[in-house]
């Protein structure tokens, strides 16, 4: 008997241990949609800091035939120039799939994207293409990990 009341207990501190470090988000999937559109509007502003501000430390930004971007600095590194001589007059992102586990704090999606962009002053084009993104909810937010852009050839 005792030896089975070590065993109850054991599991449960194991389960409390276990449980304190993530927590259920029954609006996860809304969050994570809600970041996503954020993101879409940090592009639109046309601010390199405000749209490497959504990437964790560690976090990617891939593009095709390019190393991936790697961190926040690279990032802005890499769109600082592009945001200086580029105005973005609409995006819209639709999202497919959204694959959220809440009890890790870590979602995936797919989706679409729609960007009208060109010189500053000057004569914009529809670009369009796929994402697929990888967030963590990190510090009371979510951030991305990962994040792949597929151009339409």
């Amino acid at each position: 008997m005792k030896s089975r009341l070590v065993c109850v207990a054991l599991l449960l501190a194991a389960f409390a241990a276990c449980s304190d470090s993530t927590t259920f988000r029954p609006n996860a999937r809304d969050e994570v949609e809600t970041a996503m559109q954020n993101y879409g509007r940090a592009v639109k502003s046309g601010s390199a800091q405000d749209i490497a501000a959504f990437y964790l430390p560690d976090g990617q930004l891939i593009l095709p035939k390019m190393a991936p971007l790697t961190g926040p600095d690279a990032i802005v590194g890499f769109l600082q120039p592009i945001t200086a001589s580029t105005d973005v007059a609409d995006v819209q992102l639709i999202t497919r799939v959204i694959t959220v586990r809440s009890e890790f704090n870590f979602a995936t999606m797919e989706g679409s994207y729609s960007q009208l962009a060109g010189p500053k002053r000057g004569e914009k084009q529809l670009y369009t293409g796929d994402f697929d993104a990888e967030w963590h909810y990190v510090n009371g937010e979510w951030r991305i990990k990962r994040l792949r852009m597929i151009p339409k050839t």
